[in-house]
């Protein structure tokens, strides 16, 4: 559709959004500013090349509806990850991959989460052909006190989670968490409850 970029044909090469933010236009269900939005259609793999500590990651993939592979393993939610102007969004993934209904493979180990306010609202919401999801080397000690509601909503599909380790001593509200996750078998007997 685009350019060759490292020999491979591309949409597009963003630079320099994440340092602005991405918010939704409308309702959650809605448009967003993210500069990928009007091709949206045609987005089946999404790369962070280069390593980047964003503000905000909340809503920078929402609705790619044919996103088939994200690698998010170079971005680092730490602390100075944060918008000011929203202070509920520190560290935050909320609704990243919202509606990414054709995502099969999310490579997150690499990833840092180093900040002690992280959500992952919504995170995997509705993302209904993801199997798999590997959190190994996360730690969730920081997860906000609201941080998991509806994190994987309706991702029937969703086998396994990898190295998930909710923090219940701080959580207060995780409702829809596992919501219409027909197919989880999550060994959870390690988990702080």
């Amino acid at each position: 559709v685009g350019d060759v970029w490292q020999g491979k044909a591309t949409t597009a090469v963003y630079t320099g959004f994440d340092d602005v933010g991405v918010w939704n236009v409308g309702s959650v269900d809605e448009e967003t500013t993210a500069p990928w939005w009007p091709v949206r259609d045609s987005i089946r793999t999404a790369t962070i090349v280069d390593e980047i500590s964003p503000k905000s990651t909340r809503f920078w993939f929402q609705h790619l509806e044919k996103l088939e592979v994200a690698d998010i393993s170079k971005i680092d939610f730490r602390e100075n990850s944060t918008d000011p102007a929203h202070a509920e969004n520190l560290c935050g993934a909320y609704h990243m991959f919202w509606h990414c209904d054709s995502l099969k493979l999310v490579k997150l180990s690499g990833a840092k989460n180093t900040c002690s306010n992280l959500s992952i609202d919504g995170m995997f919401g509705w993302c209904s052909s993801l199997e798999d999801i590997d959190f190994t080397g996360w730690s969730f000690d920081g997860v906000r006190s609201d941080g998991y509601v509806w994190a994987f909503a309706k991702c029937s599909n969703l086998k396994s989670i990898e190295g998930f380790s909710p923090n219940f001593d701080v959580i207060k509200n995780y409702r829809y968490m596992f919501y219409g996750c027909s197919s989880l078998s999550q060994d959870c007997s390690e988990w702080p409850v």
